[in-house]
């Protein structure tokens, strides 16, 4: 399920940048994709656990960065 989210929030991401690249974008505008752009990223989530081994494991996307193995 991380790897789909990771996948469909970059697809959407790229989507609107292509669609809205052209358009000479207002305040607000710029400010509605920046809000989007924080609350689909998957530097937000960072991992999940690993079920059914013995300790602790987590499982990052592998570009995580430094926010996301933060998080």
């Amino acid at each position: 399920m991380l790897k789909l989210g990771e996948g469909v929030s970059s697809a959407v991401l790229a989507m609107m940048k292509t669609a809205l690249g052209s358009v000479d974008l207002g305040q607000a505008e710029a400010a509605a994709t920046e809000a989007l752009d924080a609350l689909i990223n998957p530097s937000r989530v960072g991992g999940v656990p690993l079920l059914g081994v013995r300790g602790l494991v987590m499982i990052c996307h592998g570009r995580a960065d430094a926010i996301a193995i933060e998080n």
